[in-house]
């Protein structure tokens, strides 16, 4: 029986007695783990720090002990953050037996801890960037057991209001589009950030301030926030991304209900990470088989022969939101026409002798009542190799309940699908990364606004495709004197998160030597409600120059393709009138409960500005110092305010 199996056994029992020696077993491997660490460090601190042979043997060895503890204290560590979310843990959770085993947890982590910040070795950076995390965990664990989370939380919803918290007067202000394109970390590949980024005012100060969440006591914080990544937490680990002092830390969580839970005494600003779970297995010449541990349906056979020697493989699931390719199948039948597809699957490691058969469940798109006879449906499958997919030719493809079962000659990612007879086209493969949510599909939105026979800005943005219309209107209603250019409706583009677009002006206008070239570039962050950039335009002066200007869209990176174009003469636009005052104004939120994801209503100005002033309707220029925002417009998007601006 390997370690999982027996743990997964273990759980088990937890179900069928009230017998604490089951919890004191279930806890054992990571207290047998952590007592090795903690006597290899006591080794490492006796031997000194000299590099003979015979030290690096012992450090070799040493290494080797320890990195098996991590694996299972690791492999413990999820087993018990999922027993606690949907299996018999949370059984335990409030009783003693519980309490005591995870406080005996916590403190030989603080040993460990310390002897790893008190010993001089140079071999330890590894071993605390994995001790922390465990440390984390456990007082998630810990928290749960004394329901400290109940007496000191902040509780976020879906839409970024505050609904609970014992910190009065505190609200969240979503970063805006510049803050985001100035301070966001760098993200590795495949991360995903799971919310918006957020700061936090005080709502007693007038005018509010940023200021940094803490208590006077020292005590840490709970926070729990809304999010729907919780649905895939078995294929993804969540992590809170948390800045403070202007450094960005992981702190690790724990999900309950619909809400993600971390910990942390002092925070400036967070936001969701979301990381693809990697998962090793190892075969043996004589085969074997992974059965992935939280959805059974997955597997990958190996046959006798398949590996000479035992290797280990990882491997990566990467799920799929089906109500959202529902919603765009809906919206857009001619370019998804997928009745089902499976979750993705990546496999890395030495290549193997013999094919092994690989084993996907599908996920229902198209209620099966929907879709033809079985006569006009196939199964697909598709290799995935970056964003170049390739479909499987001659390919047997066995059904066997809801999972579809081929052949694989070498390992990297699949992908699989059901769809009628003749539908896979040159627009499946973008079909398979959109849902995989490797990319989106999007439009640009431009929009001209004339402030005076000099001053014209141009508004440039990207948005979600089954967004685009809805934000047409919001921002033609949220911004008045907004004028939608003729030809600016966009195709479609295809675009993976953070990746960026870059817009260029030629003919009778230009962006001036003054704008940052960082300003006429737009990233895309799928979670934010905006994504765009605000400009203002100069007056090309020449006798044969072109009478109007052309602005173009183009990739920032790769080929840079032009994904869109579009002229039109910005000197002899209309000005667009302010809203009549005596029209009603759109519903707004209340001020205690600000929902970020719905716009600020139009105020219209009742006075004429000064010639020399900008036009009140027109979004404010990032002013105020980075102490002082303004919460009472969560998402409103500075326009840029530099040098040769129209607000200058």
């Amino acid at each position: 029986m390997s370690f999982e199996e027996k743990l997964l056994s273990l759980e088990k029992k937890l179900e069928a007695t009230s017998d604490p020696g089951v919890l004191v077993e279930f806890y054992a491997p990571v207290q047998e783990s952590l007592g090795v660490i903690s006597k290899a460090l006591d080794t490492l601190e006796e031997r000194g720090t000299d590099h003979s042979t015979e030290q690096q043997h012992i450090i070799d060895k040493i290494e080797e002990h320890v990195t098996q503890s991590l694996q299972t204290i690791s492999l413990w560590t999820e087993c018990a953050e999922e027993s606690i979310r949907t299996g018999n843990l949370i059984k335990w959770t409030h009783s003693s037996a519980f309490k005591e085993e995870s406080e005996k947890v916590m403190k030989v982590v603080d040993e460990v801890t310390i002897k790893i910040n008190q010993s001089q070795s140079e071999y330890l950076a590894i071993l605390e960037k994995n001790v922390t995390p465990v440390k984390q965990k456990i007082c998630l664990f810990i928290g749960i057991a004394l329901e400290s989370s109940k007496k000191n939380l902040v509780r976020i919803e879906i839409d970024g209001g505050i609904s609970k918290s014992s910190l009065p007067n505190l609200r969240t202000i979503p970063w805006d589009y510049q803050e985001r394109i100035d301070s966001m970390p760098a993200l590795d590949q495949y991360q995903t950030m799971e919310s918006n980024v957020f700061w936090f005012s005080c709502t007693n100060e007038e005018p509010p301030q940023k200021c940094s969440v803490m208590q006077a006591t020292g005590q840490p914080l709970t926070f729990f926030v809304a999010s729907k990544a919780v649905d895939y937490v078995a294929d993804r680990v969540l992590q809170a991304k948390v800045l403070y002092n202007g450094k960005w830390q992981l702190h690790e969580t724990q999900c309950q209900g619909d809400y993600v839970m971390f910990q942390t005494d002092k925070m400036d600003a967070f936001f969701l990470l979301g990381t693809p779970r990697e998962r090793e297995f190892r075969i043996d010449p004589e085969g074997g088989q992974y059965v992935h541990r939280t959805d059974k349906r997955i597997r990958l056979d190996f046959p006798e022969g398949s590996v000479a020697e035992p290797q280990n493989f990882k491997v990566t699931i990467f799920p799929v939101k089906v109500a959202e390719m529902a919603k765009r199948r809906r919206m857009f039948p001619d370019q998804y026409k997928f009745l089902s597809v499976t979750k993705g699957i990546h496999v890395t490691g030495n290549p193997f002798s013999k094919a092994v058969k690989v084993q996907l469940p599908l996920e229902e798109i198209v209620n099966a009542d929907q879709a033809e006879e079985d006569g006009d449906i196939e199964y697909v499958y598709f290799h995935i190799d970056g964003e170049n997919v390739r479909r499987m030719t001659n390919q047997y493809i066995q059904r066997s309940g809801d999972t579809i079962i081929t052949d694989v000659e070498t390992f990297s990612s699949y992908f699989g699908a059901k769809t009628r007879r003749g539908n896979v086209d040159s627009k499946s493969s973008m079909e398979i990364l959109v849902s995989l949510g490797f990319m989106y599909q999007c439009k640009l939105m431009t929009f001209a606004k004339k402030l005076s026979e000099e001053c014209v800005q141009i508004w440039c943005e990207l948005v979600k495709a089954e967004e685009w219309r809805r934000l047409e209107e919001i921002r033609l209603e949220e911004h008045p004197g907004l004028q939608k250019l003729k030809d600016s409706d966009s195709k479609d583009i295809f675009i993976a998160e953070r990746q960026r677009v870059r817009v260029d002006v030629k003919g009778n206008s230009f962006f001036g030597h003054d704008v940052p070239k960082n300003s006429l570039l737009i990233t895309f962050f799928p979670l934010a409600e905006y994504n765009n950039i605000f400009l203002p335009l100069q007056k090309k002066i020449s006798m044969h120059g072109s009478p109007f200007s052309t602005v173009t869209y183009t990739m920032d990176k790769g080929r840079k393709t032009i994904l869109h174009t579009l002229t039109f003469d910005p000197w002899t636009l209309p000005r667009v009138r302010k809203a009549n005052p005596s029209q009603p104004k759109p519903s707004q939120p209340k001020p205690s409960q600000p929902d970020p994801s719905q716009p600020k209503p139009s105020q219209p100005d009742p006075s004429q500005p000064k010639p020399s002033q900008p036009d009140p309707s027109q979004p404010k220029p990032s002013q105020p110092k980075p102490s002082q925002p303004k919460p009472s417009q969560p998402n409103k998007i500075q326009p840029f305010a530099g040098a040769g601006s129209c607000f200058k």
